[in-house]
């Protein structure tokens, strides 16, 4: 079984309003690479600059907590999520912290996909380059971080 990373996410109940938070599970790239793939930042520096651009790519400030497989010493402030639906309607999830030397890749969902590359590496390179350099290929993109990155798009 693949270790799991636990994130919580602030949300709304869409008719009442009330607080009600989403979870999601990233399956932990340890157990997919045998390590920690480290990106360049360029990577997120692209991604903030489409934001910026106001076209199918938004910030979301709404994770509110991380529960990783095992201890590490990380600011809540350093994790982001990369969201992604292509344009038929595939669904993809990364899992980053920012750090140092770069953005290390934690976890990736949804399951299916962490199992596809397990079995072929070179799909997440595919994904990864797509969702930086084409952003015509993607119905949108959502940054998701605990700091107010780029513009807002209503998540409620």
């Amino acid at each position: 079984m693949t270790r799991q990373w636990v994130v919580t996410l602030e949300g709304k109940e869409p008719r009442s309003g009330e607080a009600m938070d989403i979870g999601m599970n990233f399956s932990d790239v340890v157990d997919i690479f045998g390590g920690v793939p480290i990106l360049k930042r360029s990577f997120l520096e692209k991604i903030v600059e489409m934001i910026g651009r106001g076209e199918n790519y938004y910030a979301w400030n709404n994770i509110k907590d991380v529960k990783p497989p095992e201890e590490v010493d990380v600011n809540l402030d350093q994790y982001f999520i990369i969201l992604a639906a292509d344009k038929g309607n595939r669904k993809y999830g990364f899992l980053m912290i920012l750090i140092k030397a770069g953005v290390a890749l934690c976890g990736i969902w949804p399951e299916a996909l962490a199992n596809a590359v397990r079995k072929n590496k070179e799909i997440l390179d595919r994904i990864l380059f797509s969702i930086a350099e084409r952003p015509d290929t993607w119905e949108e993109v959502i940054l998701v971080c605990s700091k107010n990155i780029g513009k807002e798009k209503d998540n409620s």
